[in-house]
């Protein structure tokens, strides 16, 4: 095995035990009861907004999406 073939054993090698040390405290996380779900729409809704202000931003010519591609709805309820 020649030097280039070593240094791509290695890399790949690092880029594992990164991957699993990432895994691992993601599921750490995940069981921790403190941990802060947000609902998957709550997450959607956000993304959505950003995605239209940023396409709003750059005047929607650099992009295949046009703003009125995504629903967005915002919750405006204010609890007491």
């Amino acid at each position: 095995m020649g030097v280039v073939e070593m240094k791509h054993v290695h890399e790949a090698a690092a880029y594992d035990k990164w991957f699993r040390a990432e895994i691992e405290a993601a599921i750490v996380e995940a069981d921790d009861p403190k941990t802060k779900w947000v609902p998957n729409e709550d997450a959607n809704n956000s993304w959505a907004i950003k995605r239209a202000e940023l396409l709003e931003r750059i005047g929607n010519t650099h992009s295949k999406f046009k703003t009125s591609d995504y629903d967005i709805v915002v919750d405006m309820t204010i609890s007491v």
